[in-house]
C-alpha cells in the first residue's frame, strides 16, 4: 500500500505518513488506531512489528 493509499483509508494526511515513517512525527494513539484498522492489524502488532499478517513492501524508484 502506497502512503497516499494509507493516509487516505486512515483518514490522514500523507504527510503525516511520510513523517511517522521518517520516524519524525509525534503521533497520537488515535492516529496510530486509525493505521492499524486500514492496515487490518491489531494496534500491538502495529506496535511490536511480530506478526507474519503485515510485510512491509518498498517499491524500486
Amino acid at each position: 500500500m502506497s502512503q497516499r493509499g494509507l493516509a487516505e483509508q486512515a483518514g490522514l494526511r500523507q504527510a503525516l505518513i511520510s513523517e511517522i515513517e521518517r520516524g519524525e512525527a509525534n503521533v497520537t494513539m488515535d492516529s496510530l488506531l486509525r493505521i492499524a484498522i486500514a492496515l487490518q492489524v491489531s494496534l500491538p502488532c502495529l506496535l511490536d512489528g511480530s506478526s507474519n499478517q503485515a510485510q512491509v513492501r518498498r517499491r524500486r524508484d
